[in-house]
Formats: C-alpha cells, structure tokens, sequence
C-alpha cells in the first residue's frame, strides 16, 4: 500500500502522526515498494494515464469483491489524488474510515481531513473511536489536540466526547492537567463539560489542582474550584470553607483535605452535645509522631484577621498539644499559631488576631499541628474535637472608635 503526500490542506500539529504510522505493505502496490517514499510519489505522477487507469480498474475490482479491503480504498485514494480528482480521493478517505473505524491509518487521514476543513466535532467522533481502539496512540494524539489553534472550538468538541466518558478521559485529564501548565485549556473544558451537566469527577479536578499548585497558579486554581462547587456547597464558602464541618471533606485544597496520620481515627462526625450537629474529630491511640495532616488553603488579602473557634477533647494526654497555625504558601512565614490544646476540656471557644503581609502571600494554609516541634513532644492520646472556625477582618482602630460613639 502507498501514502502519497499529497498537497492536502492539513494542520501541522498533525503531520507527525502520519510520520509515526508505518503503512503496510501489501501485495498490490502502485510502485516499486523499494522506493523512498518522494521517489515512489514521484513515479506515480509520471506514469502514463492508461497505466494508472488499469491500476484503478484493478483495485476498483477488488472492491467488488471485498468491499471491506482498505488496501483497495487507500490505492484508490492515491489513484484519485494524483489524477487530479481531489474531491473523490477525499470522499474515499472518508469511507475508508467509516468502514473501518479500528484502522490507525485511514483514521489519522480522516481526522486530517475534518481538522482541515475545522470540522473538529467530526474529527474527535474519530479521535475517539481510535483512542478507544489503540490507546498507545495517547502519546501521540494528546499532544496534537492540545496544539489545534483554535481552543475555543476544540475545547467544545472535546467536551462532547467527553460527556459521554471514553475509557481514555481519565488519562486525558490528568495529561492535561500536568501538561497546561497555565490550566487555561482545562479551565475552559471544566466550563464546557459544567454546561453540559456533565460532572468534572474530584479526582480530576484534584488532579487539576495538584498541578496548578505545582506551577504557582493558585488564583486559577482557586476559580476553578470555585466555579465546580454546588449551590449548597457555595453557602459554605467564607474566609474559612465550612468552618462548620457540616460537608464531608472531598480533599480538594481549598475545602478540608485529611491526609492519612497512622494510630489515628480522623473525620467528620457529630457532636455529642448536639447531635444534628457536626465536629472535626481527632482520636489519637498512642501517637509518636508530629502532626500536621488536617489543613485548607486560603486565599487572604493583605489586613489584619481575627481567628475563632471551638475545642473540646477528652482523655487527653500529651506534653504539647495541638495548635492552629496559619502560614504563608509562598514565603512560608508562619502567621499565627494559636494557643496550644493539651489537656481535656469541655467545648469551649478560643481566639487569635493575625496579619497578612502584603507581599509574598497571596495564598495561605490553615492547619492542626503539634504544638511544639520537639519530637519527643509530639506523643498524644486521646480524642480532640473542633467546630465553628471563623476567619473574619479584624476591626481597625478607627472603626471600632466610630461604633462606639
């Protein structure tokens, strides 16, 4: 079988892919198979009309019988081209395609062609069905799709084959997400899929978020979060994301993300005092290391804050406790670390006044740690409980002069 390069009308994003793509050889080829391919593009423009005539005779009658043998379709093609006819030789593409969707080769001339004519909707219906059929083509695929000039319209077809969830999304997504480096591609393909009602999965999105904060891009990746979260999500949204620990934590940066800790039980569970309620819970079992594996980023403006809260805990034996600290993602100058929590007591509230710089922190982490950074320090046992974290902008001077007169 021949490829002729034709003077088709192709983007060049995708050119390497035809490069990748050995053709077969078969046992009806238009030329001496022993040519470089120029040299057998070549020979085939200055064969005589009747010759090719015959050639296309021969493999019309193939065909005939055969009308599934792409070999046929693919001559005919080239037969076509070189003749002149570039209209039919493109419609033989095409039905060589649609034939065939498992054939790597009429595929990849298919999607040239739809690319070509920026019928991108047609052209992932065939990136899909070969993806679906040869998912070694990812490495080569992703990148092509990722380069089309026009994103808007890329990101819309692609949206439509992904809403229907193509056993490579997955791989897809998270390729995107470690690729893009500036995430615009994915914040607008998150956009598009929204539209559609069709779900952006936490795992993607977490994978999103992962990368952005790889690449320092923590205002995107904030929006981005922003923009998947649900109505009753959105209620929960302040200074602190659901102080109140009435969702359960999905780990997506800016909402509560629980990394393992081991000899300890932690989630969100409900209050003993009041059981439509809900508490952070930390039950430690004789624990020997240093914690700091509760936590949730924070997007702050520079000025002056007042942290609040709830604590209790029960049969609580530590030498240093737990604290709240609050640093800088950028700098990591620690803003604020509250007073320690080291011995059982009932719910009761706590208070602490911090300031954001104006430079070097854009973003910020709120999280529970050990107390102290002795190691010998960081045994605990027992069981410690948190409610109502509030961040609000701490009143000036000035204003609080104002209330009071």
């Amino acid at each position: 079988m021949l490829v002729l390069n034709v003077p088709l009308v192709a983007l060049a994003s995708l050119v390497f892919i035809l490069a990748m793509l050995q053709p077969d050889q078969g046992s009806r080829d238009l030329v001496d198979p022993t040519l470089e391919p120029n040299q057998a593009a070549q020979a085939l423009m200055s064969m005589p009309e009747e010759e090719r005539a015959k050639l296309v005779a021969r493999e019309s009658a193939q065909l005939l019988r055969e009308p599934l043998d792409l070999e046929a379709l693919s001559n005919l093609a080239v037969l076509k081209s070189v003749s002149g006819d570039q209209k039919n030789a493109d419609a033989i593409v095409l039905e060589a395609a649609r034939r065939s969707l498992r054939d790597t080769q009429t595929q990849v001339a298919a999607i040239r062609q739809f690319i070509a004519s920026n019928d991108l909707e047609k052209a992932m219906f065939h990136i899909d069905g070969l993806l679906t059929a040869n998912p070694v083509l990812a490495t080569s695929l992703f990148p092509a799709l990722l380069a089309l000039p026009d994103r808007d319209k890329t990101a819309d077809a692609l949206a439509g084959v992904l809403t229907r969830n193509p056993p490579w999304r997955g791989q897809f997504m998270n390729w995107l997400s470690q690729t893009d480096r500036s995430g615009l591609m994915a914040y607008k393909l998150f956009t598009r899929l929204r539209k559609r009602n069709a779900r952006v999965g936490d795992h993607e999105l977490r994978s999103y978020i992962g990368y952005q904060f790889n690449f320092n891009n923590h205002g995107r990746a904030y929006f981005v979060w922003l923009d998947e979260l649900s109505d009753a999500d959105l209620k929960k949204v302040g200074l602190v994301f659901d102080g109140g620990f009435d969702l359960q934590p999905r780990n997506l940066y800016f909402d509560w993300k629980i990394d393992p800790f081991p000899n300890a039980d932690i989630g969100v569970a409900a209050r003993p005092d009041e059981v439509e309620n809900h508490s952070l819970r930390v039950s430690f079992s004789s624990s020997t290391k240093p914690f700091h594996h509760v936590y949730q980023f924070l997007r702050l403006p520079a000025g002056q804050y007042s942290f609040k809260g709830e604590w209790m805990a029960t049969g609580l034996r530590t030498p240093a406790g737990l604290a709240w600290r609050v640093n800088c993602v950028e700098s990591r100058q620690q803003l604020l670390q509250t007073s320690s929590f080291a011995q059982s007591a009932p719910w009761s509230g706590f208070a602490s006044d911090f300031e954001v710089p104006a430079k070097a922190c854009d973003t910020q982490t709120l999280r529970l740690v050990t107390a102290s950074n002795a190691v010998l320090d960081a045994a605990i046992d027992g069981e410690l409980r948190f409610d109502n974290l509030n961040i609000s902008v701490a009143a000036s001077p000035a204003t609080e002069s104002k209330t009071e007169q």
